[in-house]
Formats: structure tokens, sequence, C-alpha cells
């Protein structure tokens, strides 16, 4: 299994981590465990799609990263699982309003856009949503949501979401009782 390095800043009750070998991977928040498993998470996908010539083993001495530090800081080594296969670069065509707002979403997730769509399809492919969440439902609940979801020229998941967040908005705009 690779090993990356992670160097941790805390600041005003948060922490930082970045990732030296991929600049583009930083994530903040307020526990340390959180912020460091998110990391490696983070690193994980974000491996998954890079071609195999672009993944980076630990290329940089630690050394030599706690050598460029400046101010407080400490280095982490993470250990990610290699990835399953090759990434393949593909080249898709979206419209420009939902890939704006792919855009937003990678962002709000800290992720590059290769990424979070990777992570989409997946969880579309695995019915895996939000950090692999599962509802169990019935074969009885299943028809009935699958009759639904056509009548409303959905599949599935994407019915079960809009279901669940009107729920949400709902129980939001409504006073207890």
């Amino acid at each position: 299994m690779p090993t990356h390095i992670a160097i941790v800043r805390s600041e005003q009750g948060r922490f930082r981590a970045s990732v030296p070998d991929y600049p583009t991977i930083v994530v903040e928040g307020d526990e340390l465990g959180t912020v460091l498993e998110q990391t490696r998470q983070t690193l994980v996908d974000h491996l998954a799609t890079l071609p195999v010539d672009e993944r980076v083993g630990h290329p940089v001495p630690l050394q030599e990263v706690l050598a460029d530090l400046a101010g407080p800081a400490a280095a982490v080594e993470l250990t990610v699982p290699s990835p399953q296969g090759p990434a393949v670069r593909i080249n898709i065509t979206l419209p420009e309003d939902l890939l704006r707002a792919v855009d937003r979403a990678a962002e709000a997730h800290s992720m590059p856009r290769s990424r979070f769509l990777a992570r989409a399809v997946e969880a579309t492919i695995t019915g895996e949503r939000h950090g692999g969440v599962r509802i169990p439902l019935s074969e009885e609940v299943l028809r009935a949501v699958d009759d639904a979801a056509r009548a409303h020229d959905l599949n599935r998941l994407p019915f079960l979401a809009r279901l669940i967040e009107t729920a949400v908005a709902r129980t939001r705009h409504c006073p207890e009782s």
C-alpha cells in the first residue's frame, strides 16, 4: 500500500491538512481525526482518477517536507490502498448549466471535477450515496418505489433522493408539534 505525507496545521481551533504530492488536496475541519480520515479518503479518490504513471508513492522524503515547513505543523503518513485499475481519460459533453452545478458541488466537497464525477458515477452504479449510506427496504417497498419513480420518469435512486430532500425541507419549515 502506498504511503503519502499529509501536513497538518491548526489555527483558531480548526485543522487543515494538505498533501504536498497533490496540491489540490486540502481538507479542513474542527476534529483532527475527521480531517485526517477525510484527507485519506480524498487521496484514495484522487489516486483512483489518475492514470497509473501519474500516481506517486511517497516520493518526497519526510525530512525534505519538514525542512520546507514554515510555522508550526505536523507531518502525518497516510497509508492508502492501491487503486484497483488504471484511470482512463474521457471526453464528455454536458450542458453548460449542469457543468457549473457539477463544479459548484465539487468545490463544496473539496474535490476536483473529475474526482467528483467519478464518485457520482460510482454512487449511481453501486447505489451508495453520501458516504455509503444504505437504506434497507423490503421488496414490496422497493416495487412501490420503482412504480412511483417510473410515474415520475426517474430511476429509483434519484426518486428516493428527491423524496428524502422534500421530507427534510418540509421538516425545516414546519414547527415541531
